[in-house]
């Protein structure tokens, strides 16, 4: 069911940044040396997919945001 926010789920990826080339990271996946690793807060809009609320430099900042959003699953 949709929060005030209009997601019904919010997720939070690891993502790999390695010259220039964005992907997400796989759970146990190992990081290429010389790579830049950040954290992605996504919103799941209802019948539409996924939507970047925002990037971060720590897993605990997106966890700390999608907290403040009203989510305690994701």
């Amino acid at each position: 069911m949709p929060n005030n926010t209009g997601y019904d789920a919010l997720e939070v990826h690891t993502v790999l940044i390695l010259d220039d080339v964005v992907e997400a990271l796989a759970d146990g996946e190992e990081i290429p040396e010389g790579s830049v690793v950040s954290w992605s807060l996504y919103g799941h809009v209802p019948n539409e997919g996924l939507e970047c609320i925002g990037d971060f430099n720590s897993f605990d900042s997106a966890c700390e945001v999608a907290k403040k959003l009203g989510g305690n699953k994701f």
